[in-house]
């Protein structure tokens, strides 16, 4: 019996084979959930239905940027089903002026490309097309000012609807943190699977062969995917530990510190950007914005 059986799941954003939501919606009607999927669009309708055909998936129009398909949508999920007992909303992007309000105030436009409470600050990785595009003029670059803007207005809003903080990047309800990454953060040990998946065992970190074919062809030989592996010294683990843990809510122990380090934690109190209450050292709301720039400057590599 799968862990999904009687379950309706509508699935909105799936674009091609590629996308997360479409890996999802396989995982869920694997695990016996009846699905629908929907598309905007006849370009979207040509690629999304023979997907939703090959897990017998229901297939339905609908641009999340228009009331009446949506409406549509939610009167077809309950003819069909009686009831959503799950809503995947795989299309991302939010206004600025969104984050001003709560969820249930988000106008239509909004809700059309926003929808969950995870925030994330991209960059644009040299050498690839974005990063070109940028440096051709083409496409905008980062404005640090609207980054950190947005990022306080989301801490604001997830902490007045009672989330926590635990880490530079991720709120959580309490005692709901993602306990798979605080394990990144706390040093654990992990199995990465996957193309360019690292993985992390006893002070030993490997890392898989990046491209697909190559990791597959590994596989099918009977051979390691790994690509190469390094055993982390005593002071490699030390300056990690400093490197992750002060992103985390709870503070980084300041004996982890040398005493050179120790003697720089005075500037950053005075500065704001960190507070040292109990041997333990811990950013500020000013500090987590530029948490990496306090890292730099705190450890003595």
């Amino acid at each position: 019996m799968g862990l999904l059986n009687g379950k309706k799941a509508l699935i909105l954003g799936v674009a091609n084979e590629k996308s997360i939501a479409w890996a999802m919606a396989k995982l869920f009607q694997a695990e016996g959930a009846e699905l629908m999927l929907t598309y905007a669009g006849e370009a979207i309708e040509k690629r999304v239905r023979p997907l939703a055909e090959s897990i017998g998936a229901i297939v339905a129009p609908c641009n999340v940027t228009s009331d009446e398909e949506i409406a549509a949508l939610m009167e077809l999920a309950q003819q069909r089903w009686g009831g959503i007992d799950i809503l995947i909303h795989s299309v991302a992007f939010a206004d600025k002026e969104e984050l001003k309000g709560t969820i249930l105030s988000t106008t239509s436009a909004g809700f059309a490309t926003a929808l969950d409470i995870s925030a994330y600050s991209l960059i644009v990785e040299d050498g690839t097309r974005l990063a070109a595009r940028v440096a051709r003029g083409e496409l905008p670059g980062i404005d640090d000012d609207v980054h950190a803007d947005r990022y306080q207005r989301a801490e604001a809003i997830l902490t007045d609807h009672g989330y926590d903080n635990y880490e530079v990047s991720n709120w959580s309800l309490p005692g709901h943190a993602c306990r798979h990454n605080l394990a990144y953060w706390r040093g654990d040990d992990w199995w990465g699977i996957g193309p360019g998946a690292h993985s992390h065992i006893g002070g030993v970190r490997w890392w898989n062969r990046r491209h697909p074919r190559d990791y597959t062809a590994a596989l099918a030989t009977g051979s390691s995917p790994a690509q190469g592996r390094e055993v982390l010294s005593a002071e490699q683990r030390r300056i990690e530990r400093v490197l992750l843990e002060l992103r985390l809510s709870q503070g980084l122990e300041l004996a982890v510190l040398t005493d050179i380090e120790r003697s720089r934690v005075a500037g950053f109190v005075a500065d704001g950007l960190a507070t040292a209450d109990a041997d333990v050292l811990r950013l500020t709301p000013a500090g987590r914005l530029l948490a990496d720039a306090v890292i730099r400057d705190l450890v003595e590599f």
